[in-house]
């Protein structure tokens, strides 16, 4: 069987992954994704990086009408569903954990950390501030943070919807440094190393 996907955000975003992964250069790679959708990225990484036994993936998406691109409940469901499908059929699917649950939810509830977190969910301008915040604070030092849709300034009929500005109120963090600034090389993606522990990692 083949993956089923109706779109490519993935493709121009994968030699900055393996450029991250590279990087980290830790076979028991732990990986965490904020924002899901079809699982073309979840599928990457499963079918490239989650080789080793210990090598987990842990997927966050509640799957509402709430999403950043306006679709519908129902619409919705029918990417779960696909997400699901794909996922089950790649590479190392045993390692992968879904959460349909929302980011905050995960955050509060769950307390692991990981080496790469890959962060694309809400992109109202607070649950992205959010989700910048406890990722970041569950990093592990060495661990690399990208950013998705860095020059994101859609509204659908709301300015709230703006990662840019979420971006320019949160960042610079002093426990990062910037390995790809995303705006400024006209790129999709941003990606932050974590040189120290931080102060804590508690929920936002």
């Amino acid at each position: 069987m083949a993956y089923e996907f109706s779109v490519d955000w993935t493709s121009r975003a994968i030699p900055l992954w393996k450029r991250c992964f590279r990087q980290i250069n830790k076979p028991d790679v732990s990986v965490l994704e904020i924002g899901t959708y079809e699982g073309r990225s979840s599928c990457w990484f499963s079918d490239n990086v989650l080789d080793h036994d210990m090598a987990t993936l842990d997927c966050v998406d509640p799957y509402t009408q709430d999403n950043h691109i306006g679709e519908n409940k129902l619409l919705n469901e029918k990417r779960y569903h696909c997400f699901i499908k794909n996922i089950l059929q790649s590479k190392n699917s045993n390692k992968i954990t879904h959460y349909k649950m929302t980011s905050d939810d995960f955050f509060k509830n769950h307390h692991n950390t990981y080496d790469f977190i890959y962060v694309d969910g809400g992109h109202l301008k607070d649950q992205v501030i959010r989700d910048l915040l406890n990722a970041e604070s569950r990093l592990n030092k060495g661990g690399i943070l990208v950013i998705d849709d860095v020059w994101y300034l859609g509204d659908f009929n709301s300015g709230e919807h703006d990662v840019q500005k979420a971006l320019e109120e949160v960042l610079p963090f002093e426990t990062l440094i910037c390995l790809q600034d995303g705006l400024k090389n006209n790129h999709k993606q941003s990606a932050y190393l974590k040189t120290s522990k931080g102060h804590n990692n508690e929920q936002v």
